[in-house]
């Protein structure tokens, strides 16, 4: 059950726009490419999913769809100002910073990465070597 987590794995989910920037929310629990990776693969693979999953900003937990997700400003009635999806200047802004989660996936190109320290891997790719 969700509530009874004992631990956290954070992770950033994050897509580049059309004008390079990067735009990021915060995904709580279970942010390992074996679920957060396999949901993002399975179930948000076309920008406009992407898109509509960002605009709900930073998460609790990621589901198939955004309705079974638990958003920290729609489910838990917390400041928007505070969960909004943050914006960076570019990519190298985005895998640079100092604040960076255990996960990280980012949407370019139209596939989905996983961050690695500065490198980005096809999310696919680390999936498949991991079954």
């Amino acid at each position: 059950m969700k509530g009874d987590r004992d631990m956290s794995t954070n992770c950033d989910i994050a897509q580049k726009t059309d004008d390079g920037k990067v735009r990021v929310i915060y995904s709580h629990w279970d942010g390992y490419p074996q679920y957060v990776g396999k949901m993002l693969l399975e179930h948000y693979n076309v920008q406009e999913k992407i898109e509509a999953l960002l605009n709900f900003g930073d998460m609790s937990i990621l589901e198939a769809t955004p309705e079974g997700s638990t958003f920290y400003h729609r489910d838990r009635g917390e400041e928007w100002e505070d969960v909004q999806p943050r914006i960076f200047d570019d990519e190298k802004s985005f895998l640079s910073r100092r604040d960076i989660n255990e996960w990280n996936y980012l949407f370019k190109d139209g596939q989905w990465f996983v961050c690695f320290g500065k490198e980005l891997v096809p999310l696919s790719k680390v999936i498949e070597d991991d079954e």
